[in-house]
Order: C-alpha cells, then sequence, then structure tokens
C-alpha cells in the first residue's frame, strides 16, 4: 500500500470514529432494529405471541368486578409489552358518559383499523375504552390517575375528559379518541382495542389503533427501558392533582 493511500485510509477511519457517536441519535430518531426487536420481543410479551411485535395476543386485563370495586375512572395494566403502561377509563365514572362511541382517529391507516371505524365503550354501560399511557411526543408517561380540576393541570381532567402530559403540554381528548387538543403530539393517543365477555366479566386487551412512542435500539427502547422508567401504577391509583 502506498503511503498516500494509507494516510487517506488513516483519516477515513479517523473520521468514522470521530463521528460514530452522531448516529446513535440518528439511529433512535428512525426508530428501532424491527427484524431484532421481532425476536427477543416474544419473551417480554404479556401473553404468548408466536408473532412478536407483528401481532398482538388477546390478552386478559381485567375483570369487570376490579373496575367496579372502585370509584377510580381508570384502571392501570401493561399491554402488549410488560413494561407499557395503559389505561382502562370508565367513562361512566368519569364523567358519566354511558355507550361511548366516537371514531377511530386512525382509521384508514395500519391494516387493523379496517375493522374499526368508530371505538365503542365496552362492559355493561359500554363505557369502558382504553389508552396508551404514553405521550407520543417525547415518550413520558402520562399521569392518568392524577385527577384534576382543570384541564391546564397535568392529570386528567375528569369535565373535558382531557388527558394533560406534564412534560410539554401535549393535551389529549379522550371522549374523542384521544385526539390533541393543545401541546406539541404530533399524532392521536393510541387506543387500546377491548372485549367484553358478557358471561365471565373478563376484559380482553386485543390490539391497539396505532403504535405507542416509537422504540428505538434493543439496548435503548421500552424492553429495557433505561431512558425512561415506566411503571404499572397499583390499582386504584387515582389521586387529586
Amino acid at each position: 500500500m502506498k503511503r498516500r493511500d494509507f494516510i487517506r485510509l488513516a483519516m477515513i477511519a479517523g473520521g468514522a470514529v470521530a463521528i460514530s457517536p452522531l448516529f446513535s441519535p440518528l439511529f433512535n430518531y428512525m426508530g428501532y432494529y424491527y427484524n431484532e426487536l421481532r425476536v427477543i420481543s416474544k419473551n417480554y410479551l404479556v401473553a404468548n405471541n408466536t408473532a412478536g411485535l407483528q401481532g398482538f395476543p388477546k390478552y386478559r386485563i381485567a375483570n369487570i368486578k376490579d373496575i367496579q370495586s372502585s370509584n377510580c375512572p381508570v384502571y392501570f395494566f401493561a399491554y402488549p409489552l410488560t413494561n407499557e403502561p395503559c389505561f382502562i377509563v370508565d367513562f361512566s365514572k368519569l364523567n358519566n358518559q354511558t355507550n361511548v362511541e366516537f371514531k377511530n382517529p386512525y382509521f384508514g391507516q395500519f391494516a387493523i383499523n379496517s375493522k374499526f371505524p368508530t371505538i365503542k365503550g365496552v362492559g355493561p354501560k359500554g363505557s369502558l375504552c382504553a389508552f396508551s399511557a404514553i405521550c407520543v411526543h417525547l415518550g413520558c408517561q402520562l399521569p392518568a390517575q392524577v385527577l384534576t380540576n382543570s384541564p391546564n393541570l397535568p392529570g386528567l381532567n375528569p369535565a373535558s375528559t382531557i388527558l394533560h402530559c406534564p412534560c410539554h403540554g401535549s393535551m389529549y381528548k379522550l371522549d374523542e379518541g384521544g385526539i390533541v387538543v393543545g401541546g406539541p403530539a404530533p399524532r392521536p393517543l393510541p387506543i387500546v382495542f377491548l372485549e367484553y365477555d358478557n358471561t365471565t366479566g373478563d376484559i380482553y386487551a386485543i390490539g391497539t389503533n396505532a403504535p405507542y412512542f416509537s422504540k428505538t435500539r434493543p439496548t435503548s427502547n421500552l424492553i429495557y427501558d433505561p431512558d425512561y422508567s415506566y411503571q404499572i401504577p397499583s390499582n386504584p391509583a387515582c389521586t387529586s392533582g
């Protein structure tokens, strides 16, 4: 190898080492390495699901007695991974709404939504719906258990059904499908599809209408969780804010 070529190669190698730290944020922004996560995610799903992240398991998240035993209008659960917080909201307790029905904000996007042009509440009063508890802006955990007397305060305001993120002020209106009504969130809050067994009272999660906050690499995502300390609050979880 000629000296000139050696120097050129050394400069290229040195430059690559120098800028390598810049690639991690870029990959984080672009999303997760899907093929690798698809394999390892099976170990972290709340229920056995051979499709990995390509499918959603039908998973029992509660019984209607769990919801009825408390005055708290929200009930937390994990889905589809063991540390992805979600919550059921009982609109009959939140603001006296029954037989809830609203448009699916993601209808026309993602194959699963072809079956759900509208979202209907389940349960004896048709009042139970479920949402992700992760803000789609930058991934902060939403304090749905904190009931507030104003939609301008972080937490969930029963009168308006607005869920206000404490990090950067994103605001989601739950009784309209989690649409964004304030702040920087780029899209509606994902909904968890529910199925109710009238005989047993069991409530199942059967899928979601959109991705949650984007996962990044396997070493930096919701599975390993070094960036965000997501927790599933113990039920009943309600506090005043």
